[in-house]
């Protein structure tokens, strides 16, 4: 069995068992559970079928005893009393069973005891000790006795009566990072000031102490576990119980409108795609609240806690069509359980996002800190959380200014790198679509420079979009370069990614030769995406043929010093794209030396 506590040994002054550790109360579960927690132990099999049965219906049966447990023993201690904690049942049918139970517990107490008092897990898969909150400097008492009581369970609409709280990134149908530690934190009535909370997952049990009305516990680092199980927090005589918490890649889906773009706004192919295409129980979606703060904030309101796609729950619910698309393309490549964290805010610029450590650490030009942003409210309660990586869908609320964007682009990614506590966070951005209106082409520069960085690309974009509206609702091209994106990139799946870039180039008179890394094909029609101009900026028609696969030779209407693809507000309908994955070609601006 594993316990993981700061000081190793069994929980309290005396073992608790859970004869299905799926349920609520503090407990230590067998090295040997199935993933929907319940213990596969002789003595549980060997249960008679009616008590077996009672057991899988949420039955926690919690042995109290005042006998201090020597861990070098292997007889059972001596019993006080049992507390059968059950839904519905009578404590009269409850005492008929009671032998056959008696012969259960004591099997598991027997199994408790052996737990060595001295435990240092390795920081592995299979471990990880807890170590305390870093604002704690509080330690516990070794005479520190737990409450040996009844314990009050709290689920659904009844937790905000539970004297303490957990993050409302933990939550029935969520979605936690597999194969890093989970860290898990909250705050605490004053009442329960220097008690500790335990919180149990899928076989392990961690706990951390309450401290200036805060607690935190880390979790050793978990598997791929599809079918969800429960994450227990318990503290004193009160216990919240999250259901269906699985473990796979969770995503932070941040930018500003057209990441937040509900599904209900969307019409035509997308959302007809979405309707036919939308049931997905791996999937979960956790939205935070759109809004401001002039001061750093530790937690959030969620509207809906985590949903779980599906024909009934898809609109309504707000979630982001970016995100929606984005997880569920990469779900059916990578068949794990995708969260998504979709933290974004209409016509917010990217500095609203960045936070005044960062801002000083990395001497943004040009930059005022908006003392009422985003990070205080939308990014802050997230640290400590842990991510696969960041998608980002954001620009249009700098087209304005967007000459620091480079600058203000790379300051992001290191920003969410530190706080998310991972140096090579994977970071993915959606280069901006096509629209009319506003010229976005100094913006798709600065986004592609984002890749000096590593681990961090952008996909191209202006062939797609709405010229005449700054919210496509046709997402679906947009996500999935995306999730191929992330598809290449992250899992090595071999996908649709490559935008030609130019290699080499020569102006000679009106004739501008180009070589691309690779092979590149022209439309049927003449291309839109291309614009020229003389020494003194006079604009000049362009034509293009092909010399060879990867090298195209464009003429113009006179002497050219500049050829720009991409750089035109309105790119649609004719691009110049790669051959091998028929995406267009990186944006660019050429001179004449």
């Amino acid at each position: 069995m594993k316990v993981y506590a700061n000081t190793g040994g069994l929980i309290g002054s005396a073992p608790f068992i859970c004869a299905n550790a799926g349920n609520s109360g503090i407990y230590a579960k067998p090295e040997r559970a199935n993933p929907a927690g319940r213990i596969k132990d002789r003595a549980v099999k060997s249960m008679p079928d009616d008590t077996h049965a009672d057991c899988r219906r949420s039955k926690v049966f919690r042995l109290q005893t005042s006998h201090k447990t020597n861990p070098n023993s292997t007889e059972a201690p001596p019993y006080a009393a049992i507390t059968a904690v059950q839904d519905g049942a009578t404590e009269k049918r409850e005492r008929k069973k009671m032998k056959a139970r008696l012969t259960v517990l004591t099997a598991l107490i027997a199994a408790a005891a052996i737990i060595t008092v001295s435990c240092k897990p390795a920081v592995n898969n299979e471990s990880s000790a807890f170590e305390e909150s870093e604002a704690s400097d509080t330690e516990v008492s070794e005479e520190y006795t737990e409450y040996t009581g009844e314990v009050t369970t709290y689920t659904d609409s009844q937790r905000a009566k539970c004297l303490f709280t957990v993050t409302p990134l933990y939550g029935d149908d969520g979605v936690i990072q597999r194969e890093t530690d989970i860290t898990v934190w909250g705050t605490a009535d004053k009442s329960l000031e220097g008690r500790r909370v335990y919180v149990s997952y899928d076989g392990s049990t961690v706990f951390g102490t309450v401290t200036n009305g805060s607690w935190k516990a880390v979790l050793p680092a978990h598997g791929m576990l599809r079918e969800g199980t429960q994450l227990t927090v318990t503290c004193d005589a009160q216990s919240l119980v999250f259901e269906n918490v699985r473990c796979g890649d969770v995503y932070l889906a941040s930018g500003q409108s057209n990441m937040c773009y509900y599904v209900e706004y969307l019409s035509g192919s997308s959302r007809d795609n979405i309707n036919a295409d939308c049931d997905y129980p791996d999937l979960g979606f956790l939205i935070v609240p759109d809004q401001t703060s002039t001061v750093a904030l530790d937690t959030f309101e969620s509207r809906a806690g985590w949903v779980i796609p599906s024909s009934k729950t898809i609109a309504g619910y707000h979630i982001s069509s970016t995100a929606f698309l984005f997880a569920r393309e990469l779900y059916k490549a990578v068949d794990i359980p995708i969260g998504v964290v979709v933290s974004a805010y209409g016509g917010s610029p990217i500095e609203y996002w960045i936070d005044s450590a960062h801002v000083a650490e990395y001497g943004l030009h040009g930059y005022t800190y908006p003392a009422d942003n985003c990070w205080n409210s939308m990014i802050s309660p997230l640290r400590g959380f842990s991510f696969k990586g960041v998608i980002w869908y954001q620009g249009e609320g700098n087209a304005y200014d967007p000459g620091h964007y480079t600058e203000y682009n790379s300051a992001l990614v290191r920003m969410f790198r530190d706080i998310f506590g991972n140096e090579e966070l994977p970071f993915i951005q959606v280069g901006l679509p096509s629209f009319s209106e506003t010229d976005f082409s100094e913006i798709r520069l600065a986004q592609l420079e984002i890749e000096s960085i590593g681990n961090a690309w952008t996909t191209v974009n202006y062939d797609t979009g709405n010229p005449d509206d700054l919210h496509p609702t046709d997402k679906l091209p947009v996500c999935i370069r995306l999730a191929d994106m992330a598809k290449e990139k992250i899992y090595g799946i071999d996908s649709a990614c490559t935008y030609p870039a130019v290699k080499s180039y020569s102006f000679d008179g009106s004739t501008v030769t180009v070589v691309f890394d690779s092979d590149v094909t022209l439309p049927d029609e003449a291309v839109t995406s291309l614009s020229a101009c003389d020494a003194d900026g006079n604009p000049l028609t362009v034509t293009v043929t092909s010399s060879a696969s990867d090298t195209l030779v464009f003429e113009c209407s006179g002497v050219a010093c500049e050829l720009r693809c991409a750089m035109d507000a309105r790119c649609l309908p004719n691009v110049i794209t790669g051959t091998e994955d028929g995406l267009p070609i990186r944006p660019f601006v050429i001179t004449a030396e």
